[in-house]
């Protein structure tokens, strides 16, 4: 899809524009006031998501699983009060989680970084977690975690309210091999 508009659409779990087990990419597209722009269910593939523009949405801009995040370009932009919504699921290919710059990033279930996977989130990265929210390293195979945060710009994972017990946190199993956590401020886990 490219150079599209998509409008007025979606309801509140489904995108105005939804792949249900088919390839996509998405460019130069503009998605504004629909329940949820664009939603994904865990069979699709997503080949790229980038130079689109979200505003209005009601519910979510985007609905993916977290198999969908390492296709999000860095070139989008979001209008405030942008949310992206990430299911829990896995990450077995290796990926680098751009920045969605202006978007909230909500993950409401559990990741599992396994296969072989190396998952990357770079420096300025931000995501809320739900109380259902966490982040799991090689439990059931391989996994690599690398946090690339910085003094200045710190990776930053919270509950989606705040106190201890908001989300469940991050775990580090036996199989998670050679992971890297640098500058990562992490609130509300446990």
């Amino acid at each position: 899809v490219d150079h599209a508009l998509f409008a007025h659409g979606g309801r509140d779990d489904a995108g105005a524009l939804r792949a249900e087990g088919g390839r996509l990419a998405v460019t130069n597209t503009r998605f504004t006031d629909n329940k949820v722009g664009l939603s994904l269910d865990d069979a699709s593939e997503l080949r790229g998501f980038d130079s689109n523009q979200l505003g209005g949405n009601q519910v979510a801009a985007l609905l993916v699983f977290p198999r969908h995040l390492g296709a999000l370009g860095a070139a989008s932009t979001y209008a405030a009060t942008q949310k992206i919504g990430v299911r829990g699921g896995r990450v077995d290919k290796t990926a680098t989680w751009a920045l969605q710059a202006g978007a909230e990033v909500v993950v409401d279930g559990e990741i599992n970084v396994e296969g072989g996977a190396t998952l990357t989130v770079p420096a300025g990265a931000s995501y809320r977690f739900t109380e259902a929210g966490a982040l799991y390293v090689g439990y059931a195979s391989p996994g690599t975690l690398l946090v690339q945060g910085t003094a200045a710009q710190p990776v930053t994972m919270a509950g989606v309210r705040d106190g201890a017990g908001a989300w469940k946190g991050i775990e580090l199993y036996a199989q998670a091999v050679a992971s890297v956590v640098e500058h990562l401020v992490v609130k509300g886990a446990g």
